[in-house]
């Protein structure tokens, strides 16, 4: 129950507006927490925007739960703005995100070449296979695991921006409907 700012009635805040202003404050601070991770894969547009969206959502949620109408309207336009620039900026994260796995894997895959044949030592005179027949085999194998690798790493991607446009998404739809906006008068 939360008093509306005319000092009348109290009003009762609902389950759905309790559950989103909750889960917008904690992804709000998780992404600002995450800030420098995104930071490399994010458009230098969204890198200025991220940070002043971030706060603003963290306010609005954090007045929502006391059932303020401006929070309400600012949650609705924070959630506009940030499907029109994900949308906008996908196809430039995707890529970057996949160059920065590339990279990695690359990085990782060589790494793990080095210590498979430092290992290798006596092991591959009772087996029978040369350190150069190892190294074969494994960059043979690995533009196939390099494959699955970025294939299983973009869908991800794209099933982790789909349900984030579908819970900002779900937020304008939920935050304009007349029940949600009779709690904030």
């Amino acid at each position: 129950m939360e008093n509306n700012s005319t000092g009348s009635l109290p009003r009762k805040r609902s389950r759905g507006v309790t559950i989103f202003a909750w889960f917008i404050l904690i992804n709000s601070v998780a992404s600002l927490l995450a800030f420098k991770t995104s930071a490399e894969i994010n458009p230098p547009i969204s890198n200025v925007l991220f940070i002043p969206i971030l706060l603003a959502s963290i306010t609005a949620a954090i007045y929502i739960l006391k059932l303020r109408e401006w929070a309400r309207v600012m949650i609705i336009v924070l959630s506009i703005v940030v499907v029109v620039e994900t949308l906008a900026t996908i196809p430039y994260c995707i890529n970057r995100y996949m160059e920065l796995i590339a990279r990695d894997f690359d990085t990782n895959y060589d790494s793990g070449i080095k210590t498979a044949l430092q290992q290798f030592g006596q092991k591959a005179l009772k087996s029978g296979i040369t350190k150069e027949q190892l190294l074969q085999q494994m960059e043979e194998k690995r533009s196939i695991i390099k494959g699955i690798t970025l294939k299983g790493t973009n869908m991800m991607m794209r099933i982790i921006i789909v349900i984030y446009l579908g819970f900002r998404g779900g937020a304008i739809y939920f935050f304009t409907r007349p029940k949600v906006k009779e709690q904030f008068k």
